[in-house]
């Protein structure tokens, strides 16, 4: 036998060695591994819409204390890698508590900023309705910043596609406004947007009244196959904070890696699509923001008064895409042009006039923060009654009454009233017309004196007729 015979021999019995172990034992070749999935979830944490200004100590401990909502939607985002949008009230809350901040809030806010996290305006308020409107009446990052000290330039904002047009964009642009969270139903085709069906999706696992499970709702996510960014719900009160944290953990149980968001630019934005968009109670609400601006000049400190009103209007921006919006936006508007919470007359009972000239007192108080500065200007509602000095300047220190004096004249008898209204220098109307009702009974004055002297009169008259008298007797 020859050699290259052995040789071909022991090969063809090593071929077979390893054909046998491969059917016993399995291809000794790895399976391709499946491609791994990455996506982008991002985390809202929005302050609740009970209040409009400052968080205080006792909301910010709830939230963040072991246990609270905001804990644990942090500690799953954290752990996950998911990418936190934070509503910068929050942030401002914290810190201008100072040292009465809650330990747990000061400890939640260090953790959750090392993240990185996205920084939302005052109350996550939507910038296209920030910018709805005419240029003087627009609310700018940089006001933004000033409510919330972050910087402008680190503002994110987050439209909700029902307010806005389609020069939508390019107003925030020119307001400082340079990031912005969109969705592909408002930006269709961005490579930025967030999905909306996965986002329409995931709000039905993680709403405090979901039926579907964790299980279910990740496995639709999946299953569709076209999701790569996807966002929990603006509304604080649309997510349950441990749902929402079971999600992500069955997002990771599945392999899927969570990869940070990246918001899209301004300068590279098209036009929105704008869902039923609000724009008529968007403009009267940013036309009061005018007028706050200008009724703000009474006080030695503008900003105390214009501030908190603009937290106010912060707040109810955010909410562009609640069914109650519009009624939400008619009742603070209604309460707003009265500026009853900055300065107010009081409203006394009738005051009687007994003399041809008085002195009406009428007490204005400042419920503001700071030194206020108003004209009482002052008609009356009938020709019964001049005013000497229609129109008064006031200094008012904050949180005080201030007492003052109008003097009138009077003409004729009867009901009348004094009509105050109270005015910025420039002649601005604060309040509407206030009526403080008047009676005159000023010939009583001249009555009385008559009668006293006719009752004098009478009773010399009497004790000189007796005196006569007596003297004739004596005689």
């Amino acid at each position: 036998m020859s050699g290259a015979f052995v040789l071909r021999a022991g090969r063809y019995r090593i071929a077979w060695l390893l054909a046998l172990v491969a059917a016993v034992f399995g291809s000794a070749t790895p399976a391709p591994a499946a491609p791994r999935i990455t996506m982008s979830v991002v985390v809202p944490i929005v302050s609740a819409t009970t209040s409009t200004g400052s968080l205080d100590a006792a909301e910010l401990e709830s939230n963040t204390a072991a246990g609270g909502g905001w804990a644990v939607l942090s500690a799953a985002a954290l752990e996950h890698g998911a990418t936190i949008a934070l509503d910068s009230r929050i942030t401002a809350s914290i810190e201008r508590l100072g040292d009465d901040a809650p330990a747990s809030a000061v400890a939640w806010l260090a953790a959750v900023q090392r993240s990185n996290p996205l920084d939302l305006p005052w109350g996550n308020a939507d910038p296209f309705a920030l910018a709805a409107t005419a240029t003087n009446n627009r609310i700018s990052a940089i006001q933004l910043s000033e409510l919330s000290g972050v910087g402008a330039s680190d503002i994110v904002g987050w439209p909700t596609g029902r307010v806005g047009d389609r020069n939508s964009v390019s107003r925030v642009h020119t307001l400082g406004f340079t990031a912005l969270i969109v969705d592909d139903a408002t930006f269709p085709g961005n490579r930025n947007a967030l999905s909306a069906t996965g986002g329409a999706l995931l709000a039905d696992g993680v709403s405090p009244r979901a039926a579907l499970s964790a299980v279910d709702v990740v496995g639709r996510i999946l299953g569709d196959g076209t999701v790569r960014a996807v966002s929990l719900p603006r509304s604080p009160g649309a997510i349950d904070p441990a749902r929402a944290s079971a999600v992500l953990d069955e997002l990771a149980s599945r392999g899927v890696s969570l990869t940070r968001y990246e918001p899209a630019t301004t300068e590279t934005l098209g036009n929105p699509v704008i869902s039923k968009p609000h724009a008529d109670v968007v403009a009267t609400l940013l036309t009061q923001h005018r007028f706050d601006r200008r009724i703000s000049a009474i006080g030695v400190n503008p900003a105390a008064i214009a501030l908190p009103r603009l937290e106010r209007i912060c707040v109810l921006a955010g909410l562009a895409d609640d069914d109650q919006f519009v009624a939400l936006v008619r009742n603070y508007l209604r309460n707003a042009r009265t500026y009853s919470d900055v300065v107010a007359v009081q409203q006394g009972a009738e005051y009687t006039i007994l003399s041809n000239q008085a002195d009406i007192p009428v007490t204005v108080s400042n419920l503001s923060t700071t030194d206020i500065t108003v004209t009482l200007a002052a008609r009356s509602q009938t020709g019964a009654m001049r005013v000497d000095s229609p129109d008064l300047e006031v200094t008012i220190a904050a949180g005080a009454n201030e007492q003052v004096s109008i003097p009138v004249e009077t003409v004729a008898n009867g009901h009348t009233a004094l009509v105050v209204t109270l005015t910025t220098a420039e002649g601005f109307d604060i309040s509407g017309p206030i009526v403080l009702p008047v009676e005159i009974q000023a010939q009583w004055e001249g009555v009385t004196l008559a009668v006293f002297v006719g009752f004098v009169s009478i009773i010399l008259s009497v004790g000189i007729v007796r005196q006569i008298r007596d003297r004739r007797r004596r005689a």
